[in-house]
């Protein structure tokens, strides 16, 4: 297979650094810090960064950046690294040499957020190049820094770098993008002063420039030293493609620099874009990418292309010189062996990322560590091994549901040795994956079923489909199998009463409508002219991508949120923008803040849970409560009674998200 990978399996030289391959994974925040001082928001790098970042280098990838590090005081909150704090440096030291044994090279990030600094636990007043507003924390009104405090912030950068360097890193990368503190000196938008750090481009560089030189100054050039940077602001009065083309052809001409690592947008205002969801085709930013590469003589240039999964399209990107090396960021969380996967020409067991956001952005941006919808060891690699073992003792296993957390738990126990047989009563596998791959803009979760099925046939499991365990066939089917161990994944329904916990009841004279669950409701397709009420309850994606999805169809179509605005629940997963466009675009009537009060036979009455105004809408045909789902475990206990090793998972143990499913399907199949 390296053969058919002619570009991305060669060696690439950066600085001082020669990586194995052109493949690395971009700086991501990961929440794996350990406090010290959590009053003041100071955070050291734990051992979690450690092994999560030893086994994607086990997994073959030649290049891993940390999440981003801070490099002053004035920039604490964030839940990072302190990399300026002495006490961080035996703990890069192990970090390092857990990548190293693996033959990768890691770099530090050097980070300091300027108006994006929260500082929310220090009260510490957030510095900027000047006195604008943050786009992502608009309350946020920076000071503008003074050149003493110009300085003094360059040598934090310069002391985290001669930090990095003491651990035993291979080098540094400078956070230069993302709209943080180097990019609001470079860019107009932000940069509003008067003296010799504003106006002109090369005023406006020399803040980054005092910062390369300082750290060229202490570690040397045997150092490697990069910068992360953005090629377009996409705002109208921000940094352009043509102006950092500039920008690009002076740092590669001050021969200072060992790479440029290139990405689009900022934070607050183009986040959906720089970590696009599943709405986004990949290499979304591949041309912004190669544009600053034409410019770039000396150095190579790094790339992160969107949502970039795929190697045969990483090898392609560099066959093209659309950049040097490639990001593949989220891939590598979804599944960290995708080198070695491919080098062994397995590239059909790359478990793919579903683009969902919603374990990995979604939990950082709510304060929580990093986790991932589709592979249940990130967080917790040192107890949780992404390599399964074979059990002690081999069993006769019988798995009832092929839904995520069946698969999941007919996978492992099948690698551990055990003699399964899983059942499910469907056509085919997947359970609510398949309703949800459905939904508009949503195919991409069905690369997840197609990786199980590949799975499965692999490690030839008995697959019984189209076959409904009832209680009646229990005593049969435990004989026929000689189950040591079932394991009851059945899922969940969504209920049709429309219960909402706010009011503690269902819908009064919900018997007066045609009602679907958003089951049925998905595969609707004779209802152009119709009218449907979908009353959403959870918060998350189902509702309003069932609005869409009735809308296209032809439906007219009301949606009514107890929420205060739709989707409120995936708000930080970054899908919402291509949601709402969605529904603009289909001129779905929205009710937030509000309930179904009751149904008559020819009008519905809807109330705002504030105001208690009521609203009346006539001449509904349908209603699709998306509320709580009821689990489907009444297999369980009749299970139990014939087999005591049976265990019950997922949404049959109470409907949760995709995650929980996965995770319980692989932790009690290590149990086994």
């Amino acid at each position: 297979m390296e053969k058919e990978f002619k570009f991305l399996f060669t060696p690439i030289k950066l600085g001082s650094t020669v990586v194995r391959n052109k493949v690395f994974v971009a700086a991501h925040s990961t929440g794996f810090s350990e406090p010290v001082d959590y009053n003041r928001g100071i955070f050291l790098p734990s051992k979690i960064h450690a092994y999560y970042y030893a086994e994607r280098a086990k997994g073959g990838v030649g290049l891993i950046i940390m999440e981003a590090g801070i490099v002053h005081y004035s920039s604490e909150g964030l839940v990072a690294p302190h990399l300026y704090d002495e006490r961080s440096i035996p703990r890069l030291k192990f970090i390092a040499e857990s990548v190293h044994k693996y033959n990768s090279k890691i770099f530090g990030q050097l980070y300091h957020g300027g108006n994006q600094a929260t500082n929310t636990r220090s009260d510490l007043i957030p510095l900027s190049s000047s006195a604008v507003p943050s786009s992502k924390y608009s309350y946020v009104i920076p000071a503008e820094m003074t050149v003493d405090e110009i300085h003094e912030i360059v040598e934090g950068f310069v002391k985290s770098a001669k930090h990095l360097k003491q651990a035993g890193l291979d080098g540094a990368e400078l956070h230069g993008t993302h709209g943080y503190l180097i990019e609001q000196f470079l860019s107009l938008h932000y940069n509003k002063r008067s003296d010799s750090y504003g106006g002109s481009l090369e005023n406006r560089m020399r803040f980054l420039l005092e910062i390369i030189d300082g750290i060229r100054t202490e570690v040397g050039y045997d150092f490697t030293l990069g910068l992360r940077l953005n090629a377009d602001e996409l705002l109208d009065d921000g940094l352009k493609i043509e102006e950092t083309k500039q920008i690009a052809t002076k740092l590669d001409q001050s021969k200072k620099l060992d790479f440029l690592n290139v990405d689009i947008g900022i934070t607050g205002r183009q986040h959906h874009i720089q970590i696009a969801p599943l709405y986004v085709s990949p290499g979304h930013e591949v041309e912004y990418i190669a544009q600053i590469k034409s410019m770039v003589r000396t150095i190579p240039v790094l790339g992160t292309p969107g949502r970039c999964s795929d190697p045969y399209f990483a090898d392609w990107l560099i066959a093209e010189s659309k950049m040097d090396m490639v990001g593949m960021t989220r891939a590598h969380i979804a599944d960290p062996y995708i080198i070695n996967k491919t080098l062994e020409g397995r590239i059909e067991d790359i478990r793919p990322c579903i683009g969902t956001n919603e374990q990995c952005y979604n939990r950082i941006g709510n304060g929580l560590p990093l986790r991932c919808n589709v592979n249940p060891s990130v967080g917790f690699e040192e107890e949780r091994p992404y390599e399964i073992l074979l059990a002690n003792k081999r069993k006769k296993v019988l798995i009832i549901g092929c839904g995520p957390a069946g698969l999941e738990a007919t996978r492992v126990c099948a690698l551990r040795g055990h003699k399964v047989i899983a059942i499910e009563k469907n056509k085919s596998i997947g359970g609510q994956l398949i309703h949800a791959s459905k939904l508009p803009g949503r195919a991409d979760i069905g690369s997840l079923i197609r990786w199980y099925e590949i799975q499965l046939e692999k490690l030839k499991v008995i697959l019984l489909l189209n076959s409904e365990v009832t209680c009646d066939l229990i005593d049969d089917l435990i004989e026929t199998t000689q189950a040591e161990t079932v394991i009851i994944s059945t899922g969940a329904v969504y209920d049709k009463t429309g219960y909402t916990e706010f009011t503690g009841k269902g819908i009064q004279g919900i018997n007066n409508i045609h009602v679907f669950s958003p089951e049925e409701a998905i595969y609707l397709t004779h209802i152009s002219g119709k009218k449907a009420i979908i009353f959403d309850d959870e918060g998350f994606e189902v509702a309003p991508s069932l609005a869409v999805q009735l809308a296209k169809n032809g439906a007219k179509v009301v949606l009514v949120t107890r929420h205060s605005s739709v989707g409120q629940a995936i708000f930080s997963t970054l899908q919402l923008p291509f949601i709402y466009k969605e529904l603009s675009k289909f001129k779905i009537e929205i009710y937030t803040n509000s309930i179904i009060e009751r149904i008559e036979r020819d009008f519905v009455i809807i109330k705002n849970i504030y105001s208690e105004d009521y609203l009346e809408i006539k001449n509904v045909d349908f209603l699709v409560p998306v509320t709580y789902k009821r689990s489907i475990n009444e297999l369980y206990k009749r299970f139990k009674e014939k087999v005591k090793q049976t265990y019950v998972i997922g949404d049959a143990r109470a409907p949760r998200r995709l995650r929980n499913a996965i995770v319980e399907g692989y932790s009690i199949s290590l149990s086994i």
